[in-house]
């Protein structure tokens, strides 16, 4: 099955894109979304889907890199893209916590 995400119901996508990093943030969130377990991010879940994207990334490095430099994303490029959606299955966050756990279990030396 093939990944598909819609931002049209962004508000101020146009606004928000002011330079390259910006619009790749948009284009691999449903990226950021598969790994959190989320399939959009609504007014409702946003901070829960920053705290997923958060943790995840404090475990496994940042999604986005520049060469070396790693973008990771804020809470605030959560929430200025209100409106995402995707195909992604939901996962509960227990479970989701035990597939984060066991995975940071396999990456350990």
């Amino acid at each position: 099955m093939s990944l598909n995400y819609d931002a049209s119901n962004v508000k101020g996508l146009d606004t928000l894109h002011t330079n390259e990093t910006e619009s790749t943030k948009t284009a691999y969130l449903c990226f950021v979304l598969s790994v959190a377990g989320v399939n959009r991010i609504t007014e409702t879940n946003v901070e829960d889907v920053a705290k997923r994207v958060t943790l995840w990334e404090r475990v496994n490095g940042s999604i986005l890199r520049n060469g070396s430099e790693p973008y990771p994303y804020t809470a605030d490029d959560i929430r200025a893209r209100i409106g995402y959606t995707t195909n992604v299955a939901d996962i509960p966050l227990a479970k989701w916590l035990r597939i984060v756990w066991d995975g940071a279990g396999t990456s350990i030396g």
